[in-house]
């Protein structure tokens, strides 16, 4: 069996006609129902945008980022960090007095920085994290943290800016619907690409400089945000049931990821090896460390079905 990329619910994403007729919607009132929703979530203002690849980008514009500063990412980065600061800034993964530091807080494991660099311009990048505890937030004083709701609820497009500065919200409002064309370009390529139609594909090289959402896509996120609940419901039984397993298996109480990692050191796979994902994770917590180590990735999201949950479970122990 191939490997599936399992990640994330947006792998399991159902078809929905992007020809729906929503003309007599408003776009600002569904953008203003979205973020209302997700502000009172998190307690903070939250800005809707159509990715989290935008959201990473407008933030570098408010910055008024450019060629002479260095981003720091950290290694085994995902390509969209590349697609989103690349034609803004200088990437680096050494850890040489960078201008802006992108905290990754992969699979809902916080990272932290030390204190030495906390005076530096963060942002955190929190994409496929379900926060339980609005303390978990800001975990390193970061001027926003930045989500992926495809990563949490499963929709075919948009991100949230997670910002307590008002300058930050207001730049960001001011921009979203300062390129229609552009986003409703976008909207269709990211859904014929989510769904294999016409194999359209290329809808990444513009998405640093798109700012709006359709209505479609609007209507589809606003349709799976009560999917928010349903994914926290499911993850937490899931964990409970991997804790019953293996009691030392290390997970954030604060906050949920759409997978569990167990590192090949420690861990094997009894059969099935070839349907786990195994990816590089960072076991020491620290932004700029290289402690990284293959790792089998568990899924435990609301779109991995029961039966394949277990299966993949059952399959693990211990050396």
């Amino acid at each position: 069996m191939k490997t599936l990329d399992y990640q994330w619910p947006s792998s399991f994403v159902k078809n929905t006609m992007h020809d729906n007729n929503f003309s007599n919607e408003s776009i600002g009132d569904v953008i203003g129902r979205i973020e209302d929703f997700f502000s009172h979530y998190y307690d903070c203002h939250a800005c809707l945008m159509p990715s989290g690849r935008s959201s990473i980008s407008i933030l570098l514009r408010y910055l008024n980022f450019d060629r002479s500063k260095t981003i720091f990412i950290s290694k085994w980065s995902s390509h969209c960090l590349y697609s989103c600061i690349g034609p803004y800034s200088n990437i680096s993964t050494d850890f040489v007095d960078p201008d802006l530091i992108l905290v990754n807080h992969k699979w809902g494991y916080k990272s932290y920085l030390h204190q030495n660099f906390t005076e530096k311009v963060i942002i955190e990048d929190s994409v496929d994290t379900i926060h339980l505890d609005r303390s978990s937030l800001f975990q390193n004083n970061g001027i926003a943290e930045i989500i992926s709701l495809p990563k949490i609820i499963g929709s075919f497009s948009g991100g949230l800016v997670l910002t307590r500065d008002e300058n930050v919200s207001n730049y960001i409002r001011n921009a979203q619907q300062e390129n229609v064309e552009l986003g409703r370009t976008q909207s269709k390529k990211k859904y014929n690409s989510v769904f294999n139609i016409k194999n359209e594909y290329g809808w990444e090289y513009c998405e640093h400089m798109n700012t709006s959402l359709d209505i479609i896509a609007l209507k589809d996120i606003e349709n799976s945000m009560k999917n928010l609940y349903k994914n926290i419901n499911i993850i937490s039984h899931r964990r409970e049931i991997v804790l019953k397993k293996f009691k030392n298996i290390v997970i954030d109480s604060k906050r949920l990821g759409p997978v569990i990692v167990f590192p090949m050191s420690s861990y094997k796979i009894l059969s099935k090896e070839s349907s786990f994902m195994v990816r590089k994770f960072n076991y020491s917590v620290k932004t700029n460390s290289d402690y990284y180590e293959s790792s089998y990735l568990l899924p435990v999201h609301f779109a991995i079905s029961n039966e394949y949950f277990q299966s993949l479970l059952d399959a693990i122990v211990k050396r």
